[in-house]
């Protein structure tokens, strides 16, 4: 009995070191976020590991509160200390109900309106979906019309009087289509050679709201390296080009970097009270460059969401990439991926939001 009480004892502290470790790999990944990829570009990659050990923690959570509960104080202090890349990769919020008068904002890679599963004479789910979607606000990346241009043109148009463009060299389009008048618009100019971002000034009546829809640098990885690399997070395959991968991930952590920086410098030239930054960053929540946008900006599913938020569903490749932030003055509502729809390889989002009222001195 001796022998089998020292052996369980053994085991135990065998696990709880692993535990320990555990815990520091997910301080390690849920903090490389908040270091400059610019002199460090692998804490950008290491950002990407974070479910990892997440979901390991909350396995070793599982297992102590079935086997040996004295020690799940090791997962739950894990948890405390990532508190805040936790909350930001996966919140719980349990938020009020999203006000009538408030305005419902959406943003979606469109993926060319789906073009190419619409034939010539079916109608276009992409476009039927934002029609019927009820937002106010419509900020579209990669929006271009492929087909039957001028009845889908017409069938926006129904829904959404206002709509303006923005075009890079490489005929990259994004578009916001509004239920108000847009005032003007505008590129905002960013770094790098492939992203396009747009401010588009919206009359709202009692205000005019700043509208930035952007569409960061794409990582440039492969068809073939995103499915090997989504193969490879799911455990189907050992075979990986990781020095390709890996450099191209290193590689894009300092260009979104300088484009978040773009995008705050332009923000903070206007003055404008009331900012909405919609777009796909295609980078993690937990990224710098996303960690420089959330100390200006409020994150509307962090503040708001229950749940990761996957907006990017190719290639096995799940990650929240496309987001809503909002200004201090106002308040998010009802933050959600509508992962139900099958149009896109991303999903879209939407968030209602309502001008906070000013306190009473």
């Amino acid at each position: 009995m001796g022998f089998i009480r020292k052996f369980k004892k053994f085991t135990l502290r065998i696990i709880a070191t692993a535990n320990i470790l555990v815990v520091a790999v997910l301080c390690a990944t849920g903090y490389a976020g908040y270091i400059d990829p610019t002199a460090h570009p692998s804490c950008e990659v290491l950002t990407l590991a974070f479910p990892i050990p997440l979901l390991l923690n909350l396995g070793f959570l599982l297992f102590w509160l079935i086997f040996h509960y004295k020690y799940a104080w090791i997962p739950i202090a894990g948890f405390l200390v990532c508190a805040s890349p936790v909350r930001t990769y996966c919140p719980f919020n349990f938020g009020k109900d999203a006000p009538s008068d408030g305005v419902k904002v959406m943003s979606f890679n469109a993926h060319v309106f789906n073009y190419i599963n619409n034939g010539k004479d079916l109608p276009n789910t992409a476009v039927d979906y934002v029609c019927n979607s009820g937002a106010d606000i419509v900020c579209l990346q990669e929006a271009s019309i492929q087909r039957n241009k001028e009845r889908l043109k017409a069938q926006l148009k129904a829904v959404y009087p206002y709509k303006e463009d923005e075009r890079d060299k490489n005929r990259e389009l994004i578009s916001v289509y509004s239920k108000y008048p847009i005032i003007r618009h505008e590129v905002v100019n960013l770094c790098g050679e492939r992203n396009l971002c747009g401010a588009f000034y919206i009359d709202m009546g009692t205000d005019t709201l700043l509208v930035i829809n952007c569409h960061f640098e794409a990582t440039r990885l492969s068809d073939e390296e995103r499915d090997e690399f989504g193969k490879f997070v799911k455990r189907k395959t050992d075979h990986i080009n990781k020095r390709s991968i890996f450099h191209k991930l290193q590689a894009i952590g300092p260009k979104h970097t300088r484009q978040a920086k773009d995008v705050l410098d332009y923000i903070k030239r206007q003055k404008m009270k009331s900012v909405v930054l919609c777009g796909d960053f295609n980078d993690s929540p937990l990224s710098y460059a996303h960690h420089l946008l959330a100390k200006e900006l409020t994150d509307c599913h962090t503040a708001t969401a229950t749940g990761p938020g996957f907006t990017h569903r190719a290639h096995g490749m799940l990650v929240r990439i496309d987001n809503i932030m909002c200004s201090q003055n106002l308040e998010p509502f009802g933050c959600k991926v509508d992962s139900k729809v099958n149009i896109s390889d991303h999903y879209p989002i939407t968030c209602t939001l309502k001008k906070r009222q000013k306190s009473k001195k």
